[in-house]
């Protein structure tokens, strides 16, 4: 073989071998996101832009779009109908579904498909009205739902599910503080440190302020750490990474820092400048010790003593026109459109967020910047000791395989 036909073969090596790395087939090992190959995420009321000057339309209920796109349907919760925002929580081997307007407490069994319901607590007709679990596996509950004949009544602030007995339980403080304790936010925030201690707010009938608690899960022993106006929306308290309590002050509109240690706190400063938004309804410590602020962004604390602030862009999957919406744009002409907030977030072992509003539950992938909004129903999404993701949408319970 001369040497021009050699060169020549070789080029066209090279070719289909390039032409052979763009194919679909030589990506069929790749980590496409399943979003993207099949199309799962449901189109923005607005993509690009939208139009002004159109009157808001009245609340509409949105149409229901299940998960798809690898979600599978589970179960269908016993007896439900149109429980909306559930709170959802899983224990090994089971998923637990609090349904606050229907006044009761679903579990139910990965293996045998069983559901029980939990109305009462410590046989009376009360159930909880948020739930948390603590590291050790044990669902808590805050500020008791009491309806039927014990609505009259008042109940201990905190309870606990019992697996012995196979019921919840009311828990009294060793110092009495939380007999008659009432929770400020729906749903409260709980947080647990890492010294076995929970951290919420919470006011008592004809107190004043408004408290910082904490309360150690082994001495059940309470205490009022810090004192606030009453009024005021606090949201939080979250844990950092080195043992710092952060919260944020909605009448001053700032966020704070208290340190068990030090007993002392401090006012965070720095941005973000908090004036340009309306609000903040959430935060959150994601796996990489980043603090987020709903769907705002997020304070990065690679270097601990300077803080960067990130602020994503917004996304058209939080614009809704679902409700009403007086947005003053100039003129006199009002928007139809206004944006969700999240009211829960949760990040999976594989790094993706999920954000539930509203509008129904987003899906982020960091890693290339994609959100998707995959189902109109509201739930935060958990992830079990299996890897498998679970969501309660519609009356129905599903799950989503992260390593098949």
């Amino acid at each position: 073989m001369t040497s021009i036909k050699r060169k020549i073969v070789r080029y066209l090596l090279i070719l289909v071998l390039l032409l052979s790395a763009c194919s679909p087939a030589a990506h069929a090992g790749s980590t496409t996101p399943a979003s993207s190959m099949n199309g799962s995420c449901i189109p923005p009321v607005a993509a690009l832009a939208y139009p002004v000057g159109i009157p808001p339309s009245p609340n509409a209920k949105n149409t229901e779009i299940a998960p798809s796109g690898g979600w599978q349907q589970q179960a269908v919760l016993p007896g439900s109908t149109g429980i909306d925002y559930p709170q959802i929580f899983t224990r090994p081997g089971e998923v637990w579904v609090l349904a606050v307007d229907a006044k009761k407490v679903l579990r139910y069994r990965i293996d045998s498909h069983e559901w029980k319901s939990y109305n009462t607590m410590d046989d009376l007709s009360v159930v909880p009205r948020n739930l948390f679990r603590t590291h050790d596996g044990t669902l808590w509950g805050i500020d008791s739902v009491s309806f039927g004949a014990d609505s009259k009544r008042s109940f201990s602030f905190l309870s606990r599910y019992n697996a012995v007995t196979d019921k919840f339980e009311f828990v009294t403080d060793n110092n009495g503080l939380l007999a008659e304790g009432m929770a400020i936010s729906d749903p409260i925030q709980v947080t647990q440190d890492s010294e076995n201690g929970l951290w919420f707010f919470g006011s008592r009938p004809g107190d004043d302020s408004v408290g910082l608690y904490s309360f150690d899960l082994t001495t059940h022993r309470a205490e009022k750490r810090l004192s606030f106006r009453i009024g005021a929306s606090y949201v939080g308290p979250v844990v950092a990474p080195g043992g710092d309590i952060w919260f944020y002050n909605g009448w001053e509109r700032a966020l704070f820092i208290y340190s068990p240690a030090a007993r002392e706190v401090r006012q965070y400063y720095g941005l973000p400048i908090f004036d340009k938004y309306t609000s903040v309804n959430i935060l959150f410590f994601d796996r990489d010790g980043r603090l987020w602020l709903d769907n705002k962004g997020w304070l990065d604390f690679a270097d601990p003593a300077k803080p960067v602030w990130y602020e994503t862009i917004p996304s058209p999957v939080f614009l809704t026109d679902n409700g009403w919406f007086d947005i003053r744009i100039g003129d006199g002409q009002v928007s139809r459109y206004g944006w969700e907030v999240p009211s829960w977030i949760s990040q999976s072992s594989n790094g993706w967020f999920w954000f539930t509003t509203g509008r129904g539950t987003i899906r982020l992938e960091p890693q290339n910047g994609e959100w998707c909004l995959f189902t109109t129903g509201g739930s935060p999404v958990v992830e079990d000791d299996n890897k498998n993701l679970w969501i309660a949408v519609f009356d129905k319970l599903y799950k989503f395989q992260l390593e098949p």
